[in-house]
């Protein structure tokens, strides 16, 4: 999942494992990151002035946060599975590491929206809209490779609540593959 935002990343890390970036260009937009051990807790959540989207990777485990300055990585979050976010300019993206064949494939996130509304589209990428239909943030379609740089089919499901991947290796398939 790639989510564009218009922003200069830096991680700043707080105290209980939260991390934001504030944004060079525009000082209302972060990225929250938070440790999923908590109850109430979400992976992400993008917030620009009163518009928000977070996303909770369900399923996810107790895990080992390690924080760079532009990425996280939830070590183990599923059995063989690792979770990373990446920052780049304008962006933010995240990598399901499936590490194993033992591993599941299959992942569905919940995401919960405030001030913008979902516009899935045909090439399966999800435009989140504000109230005048101006795009807010963008989570282009999934894509998935193997550790030898080879394409790994992907399918995507999203329900508005609820979006869903599943990698589908084939026999050349060599792990990890990142999603």
């Amino acid at each position: 999942m790639i989510i564009d935002l218009a922003a200069t990343p830096k991680i700043r890390h707080e105290p209980y494992l939260e991390y934001e970036f504030q944004a060079n260009l525009d000082a209302d937009t972060k990225v929250l990151f938070n440790d999923p051990t908590l109850s109430y807790s979400h992976l992400v959540a993008l917030e620009i002035n009163d518009k928000l989207l977070r996303f909770q990777l369900v399923g996810a485990q107790p895990t080992v946060t390690i924080p760079g300055d532009d990425f996280l990585v939830y070590q183990s979050v599923m059995p063989y599975v690792d979770l990373a976010y990446e920052l780049y300019v304008g962006r933010l993206k995240e990598i399901l590491i499936i590490n194993d064949a033992r591993a599941q494939h299959v992942f569905a996130f919940m995401l919960e929206t405030n001030g913008v509304t979902a516009d899935p589209q045909l090439d399966n990428s999800i435009v989140y809209r504000d109230t005048s239909g101006n795009i807010v943030w963008t989570i282009n379609a999934p894509y998935a490779t193997d550790a030898n740089g080879s394409t790994v089919p992907v399918t995507m499901q999203f329900d508005g609540t609820q979006y869903t991947v599943k990698a589908l290796p084939v026999e050349t398939t060599v792990y990890p593959i990142k999603l």
